[in-house]
């Protein structure tokens, strides 16, 4: 009963808080107040411990931790929801929301000799380690690039096929051990190549880059993951003729899609594209996009949508644009990472609770490794101490699990997968001991 607080729609959408006078109930605004929120406001309130204010605005569900001591309000995060969210309510329950690790995938690749196929892992959540599953490695009839898990874990999605024949590869997951088996309908042709795949946080769409220069879209049946095109796929991404689209992502609510127009000349530029999403259909609609490097390859958007980082496999930088809340139109690039001389960052991912960004960088020793960065809340990446980390080693692929307490690393030329504690005060990495696992070519 100290604080109060409002959500003001005309003239901007934010937030105030204010402290109350406990004998004459008189509200004074504080001085940090106001505080910029999102486009679309519905109803505020606060739970019932008192130590958040969670807001429907439109989209998703928004929660902000409030200082106990002085009332002052900040952004904690955001969830998406099905669109219009307007309003809400609590029940208390008796234990808080856990997130724990629980299946991991790795992808295995190459065409000489052929590896073709999914390792697959249970992960104990106490120490990251991974066991590998009966069956695994699953094999697969066409070249796999990137995959994508379902949000609710019904489903795994995998890219790939060949340069002129790109392929979507379905798989359902046993929600108790984690197996995967082909889905009723296990492949989609897409024609031309195949490399970025994502789906949307409401287990609804599913988007893949096709080259050259398309994005395809699918809506996902709920049941058995069979994927239907949405309305106007595929569609344009705005490069040119020796444009091809290849790294995508998305913002946390499922409003907006970006993709990479690497430019096949690496003396070139490239681009990136930005669509908004259709809520109810999925259809994409593409939006003013905004300059890139020679070759862009992989991108991923902040855990708050207001960021979207890029790494450049040619020119070898990563690059941060600003994410606009009322349109999905980006602003930039800004303050790029430059990597060492011939280094090729190849994959970017970001922490789930914490601003720390990561980029797997190969081709060359000295210069390959783990980068991580912290950033601030304009996307300025600061290196995190120690970084890069593992400087004897080439990863591919990075990823980090809904806990932030774990990573893990494919290394192509080596042949392995490994996990690192996430140190949640830092981003350092660390090495776990022993979980280091061999397979063909991840």
């Amino acid at each position: 009963g100290k604080y109060a607080y409002t959500l003001n729609l005309e003239g901007g959408t934010f937030l105030n808080a204010f402290s109350i006078n406990a004998t004459t109930g008189m509200l004074t605004l504080l001085s940090s107040a106001p505080y910029s929120s999102s486009t679309a406001l519905g109803r505020i309130s606060v739970d019932p411990s008192g130590k958040y204010l969670m807001l429907a605005d439109g989209f998703g569900l928004e929660w902000w931790p409030i200082n106990l001591g002085t009332g002052a309000i900040s952004l904690g995060g955001t969830v998406a929801s099905r669109e219009y969210s307007l309003s809400l309510s609590f029940s208390t329950g008796k234990a808080p929301v856990v997130y724990q690790p629980k299946f991991l995938y790795v992808l295995n690749a190459n065409t000489s000799p052929s590896v073709m196929s999914i390792s697959q892992y249970s992960i104990k959540p106490t120490t990251g380690l991974v066991t590998q599953l009966s069956g695994s490695p699953l094999g697969m009839s066409s070249f796999p690039n990137q995959l994508a898990i379902d949000p609710f874990g019904r489903f795994v999605y995998v890219s790939g096929g060949t340069f002129n024949n790109g392929t979507i590869s379905a798989f359902t997951v046993n929600p108790v051990t984690g197996v995967l088996l082909p889905a009723p309908v296990p492949t989609y042709n897409l024609g031309g190549y195949a490399d970025g795949i994502v789906e949307d946080p409401t287990g609804r769409f599913l988007y893949a880059s096709v080259g050259p220069d398309f994005v395809a879209g699918y809506s996902i049946d709920s049941v058995t993951g069979t994927l239907t095109p949405v309305p106007g796929s595929p569609f344009s991404a705005g490069g040119n003729a020796v444009a091809i689209a290849t790294g995508l992502a998305m913002d946390p609510l499922g409003r907006f899609l970006y993709a990479d127009n690497t430019n096949s000349n690496a003396q070139g530029t490239g681009n990136v594209a930005a669509f908004q999403i259709n809520p109810s259909t999925g259809a994409l609609t593409l939006l003013s996009g905004d300059f890139a490097e020679n070759y862009p390859i992989a991108m991923v958007v902040d855990p708050y949508g207001q960021i979207l980082f890029n790494v450049d496999e040619i020119t070898g930088d990563i690059e941060n644009y600003g994410i606009s809340q009322s349109n999905g139109q980006l602003s930039g690039p800004f303050d790029e990472f430059r990597f060492p001389a011939n280094a090729c960052p190849v994959g970017v991912t970001v922490h789930p609770l914490a601003p720390f960004v990561y980029v797997t960088v190969e081709c060359t020793n000295p210069g390959w490794g783990l980068y991580g960065f912290k950033y601030d809340s304009t996307g300025f990446p600061t290196a995190i101490k120690g970084s890069p980390f593992f400087q004897a080693e080439d990863p591919t692929a990075m990823t980090i699990d809904p806990s932030g307490k774990f990573a893990y690393a494919s290394h192509f030329s080596l042949g392995s997968s490994e996990a690192y504690k996430v140190a949640a005060a830092t981003g350092k990495l660390t090495s776990i001991t022993g979980s280091t696992v061999t397979t063909n070519d991840p």
